[in-house]
């Protein structure tokens, strides 16, 4: 067992620069959708790009992480929601704890995405073919209205779908 864990730290900094690879394209994916942000923070130097995960405000987008979820699910593509808060686990029913509201916010709106340092160019294809056509999905269901006030919300914030 020892041999197999020192096999695999001698593996970790590959497999980091791969997370971190599949940060980047998600960041560059996301990246003109207003309302949508990489989970995280950019000047972190401690990060290790395990998960990626996406903050989505339904109130900019139109449309909510678990709607995306479902779309990529439909299209065999695995994502989950951000953890689960301790607090609603049924196995801490009953104990006491600190609720600020952050945890819900972030189960509720955010959305972990495939990561694996396996995954292949083909597979981020896939994956960003399904998100494009869900927000493209999401943009012809909008009224010309609605179209018309993402728009405008848009403008002060450079090219924006």
């Amino acid at each position: 067992m020892a041999a197999l864990g020192r096999a695999q730290l001698l593996r970790l900094p590959e497999m980091i620069l791969k997370r971190k690879a599949n940060r980047l394209f998600y960041t560059k994916l996301f990246s003109s959708i207003v309302g949508v942000k990489i989970f995280g923070s950019e000047s972190d130097d401690e990060d290790n790009y395990w998960l990626t995960s996406i903050i989505v405000d339904s109130e900019l987008t139109g449309w909510t992480s678990s709607e995306l979820q479902i779309h990529l699910d439909e299209r065999n593509i695995e994502s989950r929601p951000l953890w689960k808060p301790m607090h609603l686990q049924p196995v801490f029913e009953g104990y006491s704890s600190s609720i600020n509201g952050n945890s819900e916010f972030l189960f509720t709106n955010g959305l972990t995405l495939p990561s694996g340092s396996s995954l292949s160019d083909r597979e981020k294809n896939r994956i960003e073919s399904a998100i494009y056509d869900f927000l493209q999905q999401k943009v012809d269901d909008l009224s010309i209205t609605q179209k018309n006030l993402i728009i405008i919300g848009a403008a002060g914030q450079g090219e924006k779908l």
